[in-house]
């Protein structure tokens, strides 16, 4: 066989896996943060804009302890199981236990920290004492939203996504939905919708377990001694959990100053608008997922041309699929959070356009993180969040006071573009690779008519009803999807749409033939 056979043959097999993974947690991704906004849809209608408010800080407050008590396992997970599994398979089920058991161990003694200081918070830092209650709820989560997100990284690290689907994109958000209607129902107010989110996070937790008991194989080979494979691990998880805790916190410093500093209903208001613009990660963040096993097999058996290919496969993908929304956000921010939310928050609407732009920056760079840290440059990507994490204090703390809203949304899309602009730097730098060229050119040309289509539906459809809102993202998805069959696929695109076709067709097959 030829090199550049053996290439091609390569090639094809990084696509089919990133397909394959890309078919599975895109679809359970897209399911499952659509019930979770759903979720929170239902909690801003059922309760108003300052109940809604209370409920994002203690999401916030959870989310915030759950990262901290995960201190960066579900990324170690990832990497030193890819790596147990081709050079020392004795240790991947130490691997495991270490990943999980210490972000639940640690989650445990966060969350009755909070449980603790819950009236303390409530009243000192958010100046809302109607607080602690909903706070005490959510500490009861912490342990179990660690745990969750461990144990579904766990199930990753074969490249088999749909173990964590089911259990973190489905089970979970699944179970928090029809809880939240259910409590609602018996009138328990929001301290209900605060127990729901808590009880589906213990069960998606449990069905994760469930499935790593599954897949975790027994040791068939000497293990590495276990204080060095967690000093190994936990050296590895800080560093990844410094970016991380970085990264994700800039996009939870606004409604933490917020809840400090306005009123509770301007949280809700601003809760809202985030929910909507991150609709489009969901598609970047499905692929980072499959991207991460992938990446991190590649680098450990050395195959960089390889490992850039699929970076570029995957930046091109993820940007092509969240375009589309991104017009559509662009195009009718105020008929979104008014048909979706309800018109109480509308004011939302500048905000909305000011946080998808800088999504846009986070989806056109890819999984330029993800490279960073599986390549042995975690060390600077964290330096690189942290900078932007401080620039998003500062900013916050100086624009919020004077601008509300508006002022925090400023704060939070300057520090996310900044992060990942720097980051895609430090890519091409450190590691060679670029993921652009000519060929996004198609790309931009699908996005500039789809925002003509979205434009014209909406001036004559409007987009003040769910029936005007369809048509409108309707038509922008048809046209940037038809401008590019227009302009024809590479041949690295007809490629992965045809394995991503043949992936669906199987799956659609399978159910067919389950349900007769």
């Amino acid at each position: 066989m030829s090199p550049s056979s053996s290439g091609n043959n390569a090639s094809a097999t990084d696509n089919a896996e990133l397909a394959q993974g890309a078919t599975v947690s895109v679809a359970g991704r897209v399911s499952g943060r659509g019930l979770l906004l759903l979720t929170q849809i239902t909690i801003g209608r059922f309760f108003g804009p300052e109940a809604f408010g209370l409920y994002a800080v203690g999401w916030t407050v959870l989310r915030l302890t759950g990262l901290v008590s995960l201190l960066g396992m579900d990324t170690a997970l990832v990497r030193y199981g890819a790596r147990s599994r081709v050079v020392a398979p004795g240790s991947l089920r130490q691997v495991v236990r270490l990943g999980i058991g210490i972000p639940v161990v640690l989650g445990a003694a966060l969350g009755g920290s909070i449980y603790l200081a819950a009236p303390a918070l409530a009243a000192s830092v958010f100046h809302k004492s109607e607080l602690a209650p909903v706070l005490r709820w959510f500490s009861l989560g912490v342990a179990a939203s660690a745990g969750l997100q461990a144990a579904a990284a766990a199930t990753r690290i074969a490249k088999e996504m749909k173990y964590a689907v089911l259990s973190e994109d489905l089970a979970q958000p699944a179970l928090g939905l029809a809880l939240v209607l259910l409590f609602a129902w018996l009138g328990w107010g929001i301290g209900g919708a605060a127990a729901a989110s808590v009880v589906s996070l213990i069960a998606g937790m449990g069905v994760a377990l469930l499935f790593v008991r599954r897949l975790s194989p027994p040791p068939s080979a000497q293990p590495t001694p276990i204080r060095r494979l967690a000093k190994e691990l936990m050296g590895f998880s800080l560093t990844i959990f410094g970016a991380r805790f970085f990264l994700t916190v800039i996009n939870w410093v606004d409604r933490l100053v917020l809840g400090s500093l306005r009123p509770a209903a301007e949280v809700g208001i601003y809760q809202a608008a985030v929910q909507s613009s991150a609709l489009f990660a969901i598609i970047l963040g499905a692929i980072i997922n499959i991207l991460a096993p992938i990446a991190a097999d590649l680098w450990h058996r050395g195959e960089l041309a390889r490992l850039q290919g699929v970076f570029r496969t995957s930046t091109k993908w993820g940007l092509y699929l969240s375009l589309p929304l991104i017009v559509v956000m662009w195009s009718a921010p105020q008929q979104i959070l008014s048909v979706v939310f309800g018109p109480d928050y509308v004011r939302g609407a500048a905000p909305l356009v000011l946080l998808v732009g800088g999504q846009l920056i986070n989806a056109a760079t890819g999984g330029v993180g993800l490279l960073l840290s599986m390549t042995g440059n975690h060390v600077i990507w964290a330096r690189t969040a942290g900078a932007m994490f401080g620039l998003d204090v500062l900013l916050n703390l100086f624009l919020v006071p004077r601008l509300g809203l508006l002022g925090a949304a400023i704060a939070t899309s300057v520090a996310i573009s900044g992060v990942f602009l720097i980051g895609l730097f430090q890519v091409w730098r450190l590691l060679g690779m670029w993921p652009y060229d000519w060929r996004y050119l198609k790309g931009l040309a699908a996005a500039a008519c789809s925002a003509g289509a979205a434009y014209l539906v909406g001036r004559w459809a409007g987009g003040g009803s769910w029936v005007g809102l369809v048509g409108l993202t309707l038509a922008a998805v048809a046209v940037f999807g038809g401008v590019l069959l227009a302009l024809g696929p590479d041949a690295e695109d007809r490629e992965f749409l045809g394995l991503l076709q043949s992936r669906l067709g199987r799956a659609v097959g399978a159910s067919g033939a389950d349900s007769q």
